[in-house]
């Protein structure tokens, strides 16, 4: 608590502020998200209990995501599930810039009732792919059922229009892991 009173002090006197001070040391690699988790333990009371880590009060994304952590509403990714906070779905897999999370909620549809055919190429995201199959289904005038429940899924803090099907290369990689 010492420590805490002195840092506190030192912070004040430059007038700066406990979140700005935190975040560049976090955002520099100088302070790990364990350090974070100790640095404002739940029940305490100290000026950097109270800061706004971004996006959560308590605890920040840690710079190295892996698949398995939770993908919460706020936008935070954390290895850990957290009480009171909603999980909005899983990481599946990462590279270095992008990753792929899984919604937590299925179901079984057919691809399309009206045997749709839509002529892509198998190099397409499945982000392009499920958006070049809704295109066609509209055009035509057909259903594409599953594209357009993932496109339309508005569950546990997740947008409409941010769900697609994934391609065949996007489950490799989930499932790889």
């Amino acid at each position: 608590m010492k420590k805490l009173e002195i840092l506190n002090g030192v912070v004040k006197e430059f007038g700066l502020t406990a979140e700005a001070v935190v975040k560049s040391w976090y955002e520099n690699n100088q302070i790990s998200a364990e350090f974070l988790q100790q640095l404002c333990p739940v029940g305490g009371k100290t000026t950097f209990q109270d800061m706004n880590f971004i996006p959560s009060k308590k605890f920040v994304t840690p710079k190295k995501i892996a698949p398995g952590m939770f993908y919460y509403a706020d936008g935070l990714i954390f290895p850990e599930l957290m009480k009171d906070n909603q999980v909005s779905a899983v990481v599946g897999c990462v590279d270095r810039n992008h990753g792929l999370a899984l919604g937590l909620r299925e179901t079984v549809l057919p691809w399309s009732s009206d045997w749709l055919y839509v002529d892509m190429s198998s190099g397409l995201s499945g982000k392009e792919a499920t958006s070049l199959i809704l295109k066609t289904a509209k055009g035509l005038h057909e259903k594409a059922e599953a594209a357009e429940w993932c496109a339309e899924y508005a569950f546990d803090g997740i947008k409409a229009g941010a769900g697609f099907m994934p391609s065949k290369e996007e489950l490799k990689r989930i499932f790889g892991n």
